[in-house]
């Protein structure tokens, strides 16, 4: 018996009957170039499913805990998206609320005004110091937009307007970007309202109208005005817009030192805002419970001779001519 192998295949020679010979083929599985590396021993096989079950238990695991941080975050927001829903819900109901009480007072004001006029209580006389000009001048703050010019004495508003119009064509100004108010015949204040209040434009126009105003540190531009008849000249003051209480406080300030110092010229007086002192030792200053108005004395006052009823009696004297009747509220 002889045998002949080929890849893949076997063949064998048998013999069958008395020699003879036939050729009986059989495949045969491929040969395996790398074989699997198989444990070498039971122990080895049960190490390695328990490595396996080790791994995919934690990765389970932490599948489990990214599902539950994702779980506890939603249900976080879900939180936060009802809470805003409620307090919109209850802030459009104060809102209502609001808006109601908003709506009934305007009635009552109407229903309130409609009385006084038509023969129901009448309003008391508005005296200087209780108008309604002078309340909403004395609370309101300073208005950049507006210069503020003034005179010792009444001058005639088409005087200043000329000399107005002189100045802020030297500054770039058109007279369309200015009104002169009130629009009086005469008056001592007059208020330049630049680009009709507007907060942005008109700052800056009156800021500009203001810096051209001065030739350098020290040298400002002439602001008077002829009077009529050949009467002289009258000075412009131009100025910032300043609340009622900065004007009287600056204005009483300065009559205050006058008095003191043309009293005792030799005293070396000197003025801080409302205070007068003398080798810095207060001696007198302006009460603001008044509105500047009224003196407080030290005992420095005292002590330096000066005759505190006398000085009283002149400051009210001189405070006395700033009370002219206001300019109407419609002007």
């Amino acid at each position: 018996m002889a045998a002949a192998a080929t890849t893949g295949t076997k063949r064998t020679k048998v013999g069958i009957d008395a020699g003879v010979e036939e050729d009986v083929s059989v495949d045969a599985p491929p040969l395996l170039s790398a074989p699997p590396s198989l444990p070498a021993s039971g122990s080895d096989a049960a190490s390695m499913l328990l490595h396996i079950s080790n791994e995919l238990f934690a990765s389970r695991t932490d599948q489990r805990e990214q599902w539950g941080y994702c779980t506890s975050t939603l249900q976080r927001h879900d939180g936060a998206i009802s809470s805003l829903q409620t307090h919109t819900t209850q802030l459009q109901q104060s809102f209502m609320e609001l808006s109601k009480k908003f709506d009934t007072y305007l009635a009552n004001t109407r229903s309130q005004g409609n009385s006084s006029t038509g023969g129901g209580h009448s309003h008391p006389t508005l005296t200087r110091a209780e108008s309604a000009d002078s309340h909403l001048q004395q609370t309101q703050q300073a208005d950049p937009t507006v210069v503020r010019v003034s005179a010792k004495d009444a001058v005639g508003r088409d005087a200043v307007l000329t000399k107005i119009n002189e100045l802020a064509t030297e500054a770039g100004i058109k007279p369309t970007e200015y009104e002169l108010k009130p629009k009086l015949p005469v008056s001592t204040n007059y208020r330049l309202v630049f680009c009709n209040g507007d907060a942005r434009l008109g700052k800056a126009v009156a800021d500009n109208f203001l810096t051209s105003l001065k030739i350098n540190d020290s040298t400002w531009k002439p602001t008077e005005i002829t009077r009529p008849r050949g009467g002289g000249t009258e000075r412009l003051y131009i100025s910032k817009d300043r609340t009622k209480s900065d004007i009287a406080r600056q204005r009483n300030s300065k009559i205050l030192f006058r008095l003191l110092d043309d009293t005792f010229p030799n005293k070396g007086f000197a003025m801080a805002r409302s205070v007068v002192t003398v080798d810095w030792i207060t001696v007198a200053s302006l009460s603001t419970e008044d509105g500047f108005t009224s003196i407080k004395w030290t005992n420095t006052a005292t002590t330096e001779g000066i005759n505190t009823q006398d000085i009283d009696t002149r400051f009210a004297e001189a405070l006395s001519k700033f009370n002219r009747p206001p300019a109407p509220l419609s002007a």
